[in-house]
């Protein structure tokens, strides 16, 4: 995490003409090329170091992918939230969001929050078995 923060610092102008690329590029017929579905062998090396880490007892046990896409949306995130605030420090930024992910990842529970099997109990009590969408 801490190198992605750092290349907003040492590669602004070219993640900004990534970013603009990116954005801009079109099909034939006007949609947007690219879009998450071609981060998917990003979320797939995610969760291979995730897997590994429940492997090792050091990574709780969870749905990996919905994990795999919180850690790149965090570093996802924190790319534009430093490329929109030039005076944050890039390495204490990074060093919080990783300090939060690895303290919501490990493998000691943390007993301020519900796990998802419980939320998940608590939302097929109130709303029904197999009940995906708030109300």
């Amino acid at each position: 995490m801490s190198a992605a923060a750092l290349f907003t610092r040492t590669h602004g102008v070219e993640l900004e003409t990534v970013d603009q690329i990116v954005h801009n590029l079109r099909t034939p017929d006007g949609r947007q090329r690219l879009s998450m579905r071609d981060d998917e062998n990003i979320y797939v090396e995610h969760e291979s170091l995730l897997t590994r880490g429940q492997s090792e007892g050091t990574i709780r046990p969870t749905d990996l992918r919905v994990m795999a896409l919180g850690y790149q949306g965090m570093i996802d995130s924190m790319i534009c939230y430093l490329q929109a605030h030039p005076n944050v420090d890039p390495l204490r930024h990074a060093a919080q969001l990783a300090d939060l992910f690895l303290a919501g990842a490990a493998a000691t529970k943390c007993d301020a929050f519900p796990s998802a099997e419980a939320v998940q109990r608590d939302e097929e009590v109130e709303y029904g078995a197999g009940h995906k969408e708030l109300p």
